[in-house]
């Protein structure tokens, strides 16, 4: 996907201007090299400062549990004790590991949401949660089929397992696409818990003389795959107009095991740190996704393309357990794709974020010119009188005088 596909014309359409300057109080403790260190008394007033308390017991215990790093101790004379040392960055990572901690208190969970926010965990101690959480999620499937005959009569206990009370983002979206069909919709949880189980699909066994729709087609709209080719997303440009049968698709991701509900841990357990660092980088690519999802889906409709899938899997706050299936599955994902094809999408995401968030930003304040402001704003402004044009183009610049973050986001 080239840059103009992702990127919207408010760059172009709107001029920049210098945005407003911005001050930040510092820190009350801030070294003025990043060698340069703090000591512990020095961390806790900085953080305090910051609305987040902590005792010198807690930061012991932080410590111990991989979430805050020392990097020296030295034990002064005539003073009892030792006294240890801190970079200062630090007073970030205590920051988030305490916000983090008003959410999620267990050690596990919290490892994986510190390490997805961008903090740093103590790799073993990281990889130990991972698996910790996964096998719990495998532990359950196994318990909800342990009277299973065979991978169909496995398939058919997780189905018919404990109903949430509420839908996830994802079944509503297949409910939706397949127009609230119930017996394509069983089909398609049928499909997806079998090879959850490690069975064998038999995409092709269809009776040409049944008036039933082939599994294969069911699949095809429930996924989306065939809108991925068909749909114009952005003027003529169709997201994946080469994309294979949604079947292949699948069989290669069950063949990867990324379906392999009963062994979720194993992958994360073989895995290098530098690879388990990597699939944090890709979740989160995959996850930024969905900004770009929103903003196209709001000048067509929000499943243009399948984008709505970005959607789904993209919600605002991942739980630890959501997050540590999330980065499973990009570990495994990553081979599967081409080279450096991570590397290029996090690249055209980067560049989109700023004009997309704009772009939406401006949708909201804007309510009575949405029908202007879609991802072709100069075009659509061309088309307009020179009255109408200059009032909106006055109106967003407004806006974002009103607003420097999201101007300073034009001009990145």
């Amino acid at each position: 996907m080239s840059p103009p596909f992702w990127l919207s014309a408010y760059s172009e359409a709107i001029p920049p201007r210098p945005p407003a300057a911005v001050s930040r109080t510092p820190d009350p403790v801030m070294s003025e090299s990043e060698h340069d260190t703090i000591s512990l008394a020095e961390l806790l007033a900085a953080v305090a400062a910051r609305g987040w308390q902590a005792s010198p017991r807690q930061a012991k215990r932080l410590r111990e549990e991989g979430l805050l790093t020392c990097v020296g101790q030295d034990h002064p004379a005539g003073l009892q004790g030792s006294r240890s040392h801190y970079l200062p960055s630090e007073i970030d990572q205590l920051a988030l590991v305490l916000r983090l901690g008003t959410r999620e208190r267990r050690f596990d969970e919290r490892r994986v949401l510190v390490a997805w926010h961008g903090g740093r965990v103590d790799p073993d101690a990281l990889r130990a949660s991972l698996v910790t959480l996964l096998e719990k999620a495998s532990n359950a499937a196994k318990s909800a089929t342990v009277d299973s005959e065979d991978p169909g009569h496995a398939a058919e206990l997780l189905i018919q397992g404990p109903r949430k009370t509420q839908a996830s983002p994802m079944t509503k979206l297949i409910r939706e696409r397949l127009g609230g069909n119930q017996h394509a919709i069983q089909r398609v949880m049928y499909t997806f818990a079998l090879m959850a189980v490690d069975g064998e699909v038999h995409w092709s066994e269809h009776d040409p003389d049944s008036t039933e729709e082939p599994l294969t087609s069911v699949i095809e709209r429930a996924t989306a795959t065939e809108r991925a080719r068909d749909d114009a997303v952005f003027g003529d440009r169709r997201l994946a107009p080469s994309a294979p049968p949604a079947a292949d698709t699948l069989t290669e991701l069950q063949a990867a095991g990324l379906f392999k509900l009963h062994d979720l841990s194993g992958c994360m357990q073989d895995a290098s740190d530098t690879a388990i660092r990597q699939a944090f980088e890709d979740a989160h690519t995959i996850a930024d996704m969905g900004l770009v999802a929103e903003a196209i889906g709001a000048s067509a409709d929000d499943d243009i393309g399948g984008l709505g899938s970005l959607l789904a899997l993209a919600p605002d706050e991942y739980n630890a357990l959501e997050t540590a299936l999330f980065v499973r599955n990009a570990l495994l994902m990553r081979p599967l794709v081409p080279p450096q094809a991570f590397d290029q999408l996090h690249a055209a995401i980067k560049a989109a974020r700023g004009p997309m968030t704009v772009f939406l930003e401006m949708r909201k304040a804007m309510p009575d010119d949405a029908a202007v402001l879609n991802l072709d704003l100069q075009a659509r402004l061309a088309e307009l009188p020179k009255s109408q044009t200059s009032r909106i183009k006055r109106k967003i610049g407004e806006i974002l005088d009103s607003r420097p973050e999201l101007r300073a986001m034009l001009e990145q």
